[in-house]
């Protein structure tokens, strides 16, 4: 399908962290598996993430809604996991596809400075970073 859904009654749209977490799997499968089916289907759905959840230099954690202001934020803070900004960045690495490395590559740029004066709120994407220098 063309859409990710929390459970299999289509009650609720995936949201980032579905589509980052599945997309980061599947690669990882299709890399150790040479599984070109489970790239293919990760890489749709990262074009869908960053086209539904990042939009303006914005992440939104739920795709946008009829709500004027949805919640939002220029970097999402780690939790005991890495955060759903993080995993998409790094499938995006991971797929090898241009477009989404440059993607991946502004979101680092623009954000090193904040990132560095908040270095507990952003571990995760500080060590992506780190590993990219």
């Amino acid at each position: 399908g063309k859409q990710l859904y929390r459970s299999s009654a289509k009650r609720q749209k995936g949201t980032l962290q579905d589509y980052a977490s599945t997309a980061w799997g599947l690669l990882l499968w299709s890399k150790q598996s040479d599984n070109k089916q489970a790239a293919k289907v990760a890489q749709a759905l990262l074009t869908k993430a960053w086209d539904d959840f990042y939009i303006k230099q914005q992440w939104y954690l739920v795709k946008q809604s009829a709500l004027k202001q949805g919640v939002n934020a220029s970097h999402l803070t780690d939790t005991a996991y890495p955060t759903a900004e993080t995993l998409l960045l790094r499938a995006s690495f991971l797929s090898e596809d241009s477009i989404m490395i440059d993607k991946a590559k502004q979101v680092l740029h623009f954000s090193s400075q904040f990132l560095e004066e908040n270095p507990y709120s952003y571990a995760s994407l500080i060590e992506l970073s780190n590993q990219l220098k």
